[in-house]
């Protein structure tokens, strides 16, 4: 089937279902190649409720190493309320100092290009690395 035909017709069986129906549907569909990467936020705890009653999956998160202590704290509180371990992704070390050495450690309001260099170094390798293995993600 056409991808695009895959598309509209998930869209159109799951229009009006619950999230729940939804999640449970792709965490069968995809078992062991799915997973959800987590900022944390409340519609993502909501997300890793609904994952951890219906069986779970694979949950990660990324450190970027400019988290808030908050941060720390709501990791450890889902890990214990939830008696799982949301994986955590960190920044190569060295790219990091290599990139603050450089250009200091707030380079990313100095420019685009500096801004963009920063997230490619915090974020989106640490993410790209997340995803190995990984067909689906929420």
């Amino acid at each position: 089937m056409e991808q695009t035909q895959l598309i509209r017709d998930l869209n159109e069986r799951f229009r009006d279902a619950p999230a729940e129906e939804v999640v449970g549907f792709f965490l069968q569909a995809y078992k062991g190649r799915i997973a959800l990467s987590s900022s944390l936020s409340i519609e993502d705890q909501t997300l890793t409720d609904i994952i951890v009653r219906q069986g779970g999956t694979r949950i990660f998160t990324l450190d970027t190493g400019r988290l808030f202590p908050e941060t720390y704290q709501l990791i450890d509180k889902t890990n214990l309320t939830y008696k799982i371990k949301l994986e955590v992704f960190f920044p190569d070390y060295r790219e990091v100092q290599r990139m603050v050495r450089k250009e200091g450690i707030n380079l990313f309001y100095n420019s685009i290009e500096s801004r963009h260099r920063c997230c490619q170094i915090r974020k989106l390798e640490p993410l790209a690395r997340a995803f190995l293995g990984l067909d689906a993600w929420i």
